[in-house]
């Protein structure tokens, strides 16, 4: 199995959801993160008469468990539906060696 997280721009969540949702993903955990952008570094902005640095971008992470022989379609999924609108965004993957769903018991493939 393996662990996809993916930061992604707020307006590209809901076509990456919705394009996983089809794909038949049931489970994703997502939660926002702020990210430091490559592409334009020392940003200032001025709020309330101050000026401050703004180097930090609001970002949406995806995070989910797919068993070995899906990855790659998932992967190709959230990459297309992400699209190529931003820089910042990121998808990495991490080997997962056992998976336990507490209220069941169930180990594994069964517990994803």
């Amino acid at each position: 199995m393996k662990l996809i997280t993916a930061v992604l721009s707020p307006a590209t969540f809901e076509a990456v959801r919705d394009a996983l949702a089809i794909f038949g993903v049931r489970g994703l955990t997502v939660c926002n993160v702020y990210a430091a952008p490559a592409r334009i570094p020392n940003r200032v902005q001025v709020y309330r008469g101050q000026r401050m640095a703004a180097d930090l971008d609001p970002m949406v992470r995806v995070d989910l468990v797919i068993p070995d022989d899906e990855t790659a379609d998932v992967v190709h999924v959230l990459i297309r539906a992400a699209g190529e609108e931003d820089v910042t965004e990121r998808v990495w993957l991490t080997p997962v060696d056992l998976v336990v769903r507490i209220r069941t018991g169930e180990y594994g493939v069964d517990a994803v």
